[in-house]
């Protein structure tokens, strides 16, 4: 997608909040992200880098060694008032996911 789309998707400054806002208040749901939708079992750390609508981009830290993956939304977002319900979505079904593992 060109970049001219992607900037019109979310400006910097609600962008910015959206990430600020999930790194604080949802961290368990951002290392849930990590653990369903890229399958990475082991971290020590997770944030929430940036969004866009194709996807999230995640940083974590395991075993000393920083590492990004990007989690594609399906289907990507047709504009900015999808973000919450795609993210609480996600967030819902990774922690239900997570719970069935463990029983």
């Amino acid at each position: 997608m060109p970049d001219e789309q992607q900037s019109e998707f979310l400006n910097d400054r609600d962008k910015a909040r959206m990430i600020e806002h999930m790194n604080a208040d949802h961290a368990d749901a951002v290392m849930n992200y990590l653990r369903v939708f890229a399958r990475v079992n082991q971290a020590d750390s997770a944030l929430l880098t940036d969004l866009d609508r194709c996807g999230m981009t995640l940083v974590y830290e395991r075993e000393g060694h920083r590492r990004h993956c990007m989690i594609p939304f399906d289907p990507p977002l047709q504009d900015a008032s999808e973000v919450r319900k795609t993210l609480v979505q996600m967030a819902v079904e990774a922690r239900e996911q997570l719970q069935s593992r463990t029983q």
